[in-house]
């Protein structure tokens, strides 16, 4: 099943943690940019992975793996 279609909202709460290779973080911060350079607030941001500024949705996602073919692994943590 795709993650983001098992996500139910609820009184447990939890987190989503996307995991990637290490040696893909300057390619994903370098995507991170662009992306808030065209959203129009690139100056806000300090570094695209430390700053915890994005949620990678399934759009965001898709468009690093066809833009940059960085795929990573999708957890979910419960309680």
């Amino acid at each position: 099943a795709v993650v983001d279609e098992c996500i139910q909202p609820g009184p447990a709460g939890g987190a989503v943690w996307d995991i990637f290779r290490a040696d893909d973080a300057p390619k994903i911060a370098a995507f991170l940019e662009k992306v808030a350079t065209e959203e129009g607030w690139r100056r806000k941001l300090g570094h695209g992975i430390h700053d915890a500024c994005f949620y990678l949705d399934r759009r965001l996602r898709e468009r690093l793996r066809a833009e940059e073919g960085i795929v990573g692994w999708r957890f979910m943590q419960n309680e």
